[in-house]
C-alpha cells in the first residue's frame, strides 16, 4: 500500500519532525531528514504544503508563522485551504502534504481504501458542534435532546425565515448520521450557499412550544 503523509495536525511537525510522502513534480523539495543533534530548520522551501477546514485556517496560518518565524500576515499566502472533503482529497492526489481538519467520514475512508493508501493521524483536539453568531442574530440558543427513539431541537430566538429550523435540522441530522464532519456545518454557514446544506426537515415534527413576552 503506498503511504499519504500524517493527517490532522501532528504534533511532532511542532518538534521539527519532518513528513514523508508522496509529492508532485511541480510541488517543493522532499524535506530533508536532521542528523542526531541537528537542529532543523523550516523554509518556504521545504515546508509542507498544508490544506485543511475552513474553520481550521487561523490555526494553519499560527502553525506556519511559528515554524517560519514570519508575521501571520505575511505566511497568509502558503495557507490555501479546500474545505474538509477538498482537504481529503488533496491528500490522496498528492497535492498535500499535511492536513490540520476534522476526522474524515466514512465516504473519505471508503475512498482511501479503494485507492489502497493509507495515512497516519494524530488527534489534537476534542471535536464539538459549537454555533458562533453575531450578537444581533435573531437564534439565541440551539439545544438538542434525546427522548427515547426521538431527537428533540429547540430553537429559542426573536425571529426565523422561512424554512429556516428545518434546514438547519436536516442539516444537522446529516452530521448526526455520519455522512458529514461536524466542522463542515461551520463552512456551510460562512459559505452562505443553501445548496451546500442538509435537506430541509419534514414539517410534520415542527411546532411552537410558547411565546415570550
Amino acid at each position: 500500500m503506498k503511504k499519504l503523509t500524517p493527517v490532522l495536525l501532528v504534533l511532532a511537525l511542532l518538534c521539527a519532525c519532518a513528513p514523508q510522502g508522496v509529492r508532485s513534480s511541480s510541488g517543493p523539495a522532499a524535506t530533508p531528514t536532521p542528523t542526531p543533534g541537528e537542529t532543523f530548520v523550516f523554509t518556504r522551501e521545504n515546508f509542507p504544503r498544508l490544506d485543511g477546514s475552513t474553520a481550521t485556517v487561523p490555526l494553519g496560518e499560527a502553525i506556519a508563522s511559528v515554524l517560519l518565524g514570519e508575521s501571520r500576515e505575511n505566511v497568509a499566502d502558503l495557507i490555501h485551504f479546500s474545505k474538509t472533503t477538498g482537504a481529503y482529497n488533496a491528500l490522496m492526489a498528492g497535492e498535500a502534504d499535511l492536513l490540520v481538519v476534522a476526522e474524515a467520514g466514512e465516504a473519505t475512508y471508503a475512498q482511501r481504501d479503494e485507492q489502497g493508501l493509507e495515512w497516519s493521524q494524530e488527534p489534537i483536539a476534542t471535536e464539538a458542534l459549537v454555533f458562533m453568531v453575531n450578537a444581533d442574530n435573531p437564534v439565541d440558543s440551539i439545544t438538542v435532546e434525546r427522548r427515547k427513539d426521538r431527537v428533540i431541537f429547540t430553537f429559542h430566538g426573536t425571529g426565523f425565515l422561512q424554512n429556516m429550523v428545518r434546514i438547519l435540522v436536516g442539516t444537522l441530522l446529516e452530521v448526526g448520521r455520519g455522512y458529514w464532519e461536524p466542522a463542515y456545518v461551520q463552512e456551510i454557514l460562512l459559505a452562505k450557499d443553501r445548496k451546500l446544506a442538509g435537506p430541509t426537515a419534514p414539517p410534520e415534527g415542527l411546532c411552537l412550544m410558547k411565546v415570550d413576552y
